[in-house]
Parts: C-alpha cells; sequence; structure tokens
C-alpha cells in the first residue's frame, strides 16, 4: 500500500494533525480602496482620451467627418462643425450655424443689400479649396466695386452640399435658401444631373428622398429607400455613433483609416491597385487629351479612375435614363422657378464644367430649352474651360475644381451675371 503525505482531498484533515490556527475573518468591507483604484483609472483614460483629442485637434485630423442625417432631406452638414479637409485638395474651414460651408448670415438682409444664393452638390461646396477661393466668394468679391459704387452690397451666400442630386438641391432652395430672401438664385447642374434622381444604388448617398410624377404631372416623395437603408446594418451603425462622429476627431481618424482600408482591399481584388498605386502605367498627356488640366500633370486614362472619356460619353444607358427621368427633373426646376419668384428672387441656371471636359449635350439643350421657355438665365461653364489655352495650370482635381478652376469660372460667372445684378441694382 502506497502511503501519501497528503490526502487526495486536499480539503479532508487528517486525524493525527495538529489543530491549525486560522485569523479571525475579517467583516469589514474591502471595496472602498477597490472604488478608488477604479476612479483613478476611470480618470486617467478620460484625461487620455481628452489629451488625444485636443492633439488630433491641434493637428487638424480626424475632421472630415462632417455630414449626419435628416429625416426629410436625406443629410445635412453639422452645425457649427470644423473641417480640415485632406481628402482631395486641402482646405480649413468652419460651418455655420446653419449648416452652410460659409460664414454667419442673419435671416433677414439689410436694405441696401442684393443677396445670392447658390445652390448645388460638391462643385458648389467646393470643400477642395479655402472659402475665399471658392467661385460663390470670388463672385461676390468681383460684383462688389459695382454694387459699391451704386451705395448697396453684395452678398453671396453657399449653400451646396456633397452629393445632392437635384431633388435634394430643389428642398434645400425651398427649406433653407428662399428663407434668407435672396434676389437671385443660382441653381448649379453638374453633367448627367437627372440621372442622379433614379433611386437605383445603395450606401449613404442613395438613402435619400426619391421623387417622380403623379397623373396630374405633381411631384410625389417617397422615402422608402431611405427608410430601408436606416434598418440595414449601416444604417444602423450610423445611427447609433452619430454622437461621435459629430463629436470625436478619434472616431474620425478611426473612420478614414477604415474607408482607406477598405477601398485598398477593393481595388486589390479588382487589380487595380498595388501597394496604394494605381497598377496600369497607361497616362495621356494635356495635348493629347485635348482637354482642361488635372492637378497632376496628366489625364489617367480611364480604365485606371472613374473620369470619363473625350468628348461626350453619349453611352445607350445613359440616354434612356435622361428620358426616363428628364419629366421629373423638369417639374422640379418649375418647382424652383415658383419657390424663387414667391420670394420675389431671379433664377438662374449654370451648366458646371467636368473634368476632361465631360458634357451630356442632350441633357445641356433641355436644360437650355427650359432656362428659355420659363423666362431664367442660362449660363453653360463649359466652352470657356475647353477653350483654355495654358494646359499647365491645373483647372481640376479628381473630379472638383482646383483654386485656378474656380477663379475661371467665377469669371465667367461674374461677366454674365451683371445685366442680372444691374437690374436690381436699379431697381
Amino acid at each position: 500500500m502506497v502511503k501519501t503525505t497528503t490526502p487526495p482531498n486536499s480539503n479532508a484533515v487528517h486525524e493525527s494533525a495538529p489543530p491549525v490556527s486560522r485569523a479571525p475573518k475579517d467583516n469589514k468591507p474591502q471595496s472602498k480602496g477597490s472604488a478608488v483604484v477604479a476612479l483613478v483609472f476611470l480618470g486617467s483614460i478620460i484625461v487620455s482620451i481628452l489629451m488625444l483629442e485636443f492633439c488630433l485637434a491641434y493637428a487638424g485630423l480626424g475632421e472630415e467627418e462632417y455630414l449626419k442625417r435628416d429625416p426629410q432631406i436625406g443629410w445635412v452638414m453639422m452645425p457649427n462643425k470644423h473641417i480640415t479637409w485632406r481628402h482631395e485638395g486641402y482646405s480649413v474651414t468652419q460651418v455655420n450655424s446653419a449648416g452652410m460651408l460659409d460664414r454667419e448670415f442673419p435671416l433677414k438682409k439689410n436694405e441696401d443689400t442684393i443677396r445670392v444664393a447658390v445652390v448645388g452638390d460638391s462643385y458648389t461646396e467646393a470643400l477642395q479649396v479655402p472659402r475665399e477661393q471658392n467661385f460663390c466668394k470670388l463672385i461676390e468679391q468681383s460684383l462688389a466695386a459695382e454694387a459699391n459704387a451704386r451705395g448697396k452690397k453684395i452678398e453671396v451666400l453657399n449653400f451646396g452640399i456633397s452629393a445632392y442630386n437635384i431633388a435634394q438641391i430643389y428642398m434645400r432652395t425651398k427649406s433653407l435658401a428662399v428663407k434668407y430672401n435672396p434676389d437671385i438664385v443660382i441653381v448649379t447642374e453638374s453633367v448627367d444631373a437627372t440621372r442622379g434622381l433614379s433611386p437605383e444604388g445603395g450606401g449613404f448617398f442613395r438613402a435619400r428622398p426619391n421623387f417622380t410624377l403623379d397623373a396630374d404631372n405633381q411631384l410625389l416623395c417617397n422615402y422608402d429607400r431611405q427608410n430601408a437603408w436606416l434598418q440595414s446594418p449601416e444604417g444602423l451603425r450610423v445611427s447609433s455613433t452619430a454622437w461621435f462622429r459629430e463629436h470625436s476627431r478619434i472616431w474620425g481618424v478611426i473612420a478614414k483609416a477604415a474607408e482607406q482600408v477598405t477601398i485598398f482591399i477593393d481595388g486589390m481584388k479588382k487589380g487595380e491597385t498595388k501597394f496604394g498605386a494605381t497598377v496600369t502605367e497607361k497616362k495621356t498627356t494635356f495635348e493629347a487629351a485635348k482637354g482642361p488640366a488635372c492637378v497632376n500633370g496628366v489625364f489617367i486614362e480611364p480604365e485606371a479612375v472613374y473620369s470619363p472619356k473625350l468628348p461626350s460619353v453619349m453611352l445607350p444607358q445613359k440616354q434612356a435614363e435622361l428620358r426616363q427621368w428628364w419629366p421629373v427633373h423638369k417639374q422640379i426646376l418649375i418647382e424652383m422657378k415658383k419657390e424663387c419668384s414667391a420670394v420675389g428672387a431671379d433664377m438662374v441656371l449654370v451648366r458646371l464644367p467636368q473634368v476632361n471636359g465631360y458634357d451630356n449635350i442632350p441633357e445641356s439643350e433641355l436644360l437650355k430649352n427650359f432656362a428659355t421657355k420659363n423666362g431664367v438665365t442660362w449660363i453653360d461653364a463649359t466652352k470657356p474651360f475647353l477653350m483654355y489655352n495654358d494646359k499647365k495650370v491645373p483647372l481640376f482635381y479628381d473630379p472638383h475644381l482646383s483654386a485656378n478652376g474656380h477663379k475661371l469660372l467665377a469669371k465667367q460667372l461674374t461677366e454674365e451675371l451683371k445685366p442680372v445684378v444691374r437690374a436690381r441694382l436699379e431697381k
């Protein structure tokens, strides 16, 4: 028989073992010291987070999250949001309290002021350049001399928001721009704006109100697409993190890093990227492309980026969508004209230039015909960009306007707006 000094059951007590004396149990709670340690630990975490937020704010990092969901119009800018934009171009700017990428304006204008409201998408918003280089501010500066000579002032207000289609531009005009009692409303339209009315597609920028026409040719607004997206995993994630997106630069850095990783992985799957560079090296020079200059000094061929070929791309599916959605587009413009007339404002319709001289000519003709028949001033800004001779001057990032592009656009708009402004000054 094998003897063991320690019994299998360690809790058992051997008969011959002397009694074990034990210290009396301390029944006093031990939680006080633990609570202090926990509070110190929590406090150190809070201080560390605040210090990191301060450092990121000082460096201008994590400040590219600036859009939030809106139940009526899809999305709007976060009021009073400070933005340091590096995604395309560079700017440091501030959203005002009304959610405009502009300085503060009172709703009621002074009697000696001619007020111009500019509505549009990201080309008008123009995060790619500092605010003072945006064509809206350049127009304001250019028209100021003539207005001042007549004892008047000029104010140009920027209501542009990224990725808005013409329906959202109309809703922003109706819900915000006309409340500032403008004398002139400039409606800017990017190429293929009609196709943007299609509800097809998914993601944050497709979750918006969609318009159709009823039997009486009246606009019908439908929120089914937006409501479905809000209930999707992506929509729920965006909703649940709304506070962090608006207030945390740490979150902004993490979100941007995640976005870049996703783009890189998707690119690798398609064979389009390799260690952050384009796989294809095929490029064309300014002279070969015969279009306005890109900021990088070359035009990357269409298989490498999404910029369209020259001249206008007239793909059958694009023209089919133009025929399908133009009646809705036209009715939206009619309603926008009514909104302008209701506040005594003149409406100006501007066709914005696109990178590589891209244009949808049938759509441009439809817009021009609408303007002519409805007493709307029509300005096509495409031609001056195609005729621009200095190919060493970059007019575009890809795809938005550079500072030089805004300067060229402002020069044309100033000249063509002068008759409209003079008519206002003489009233």
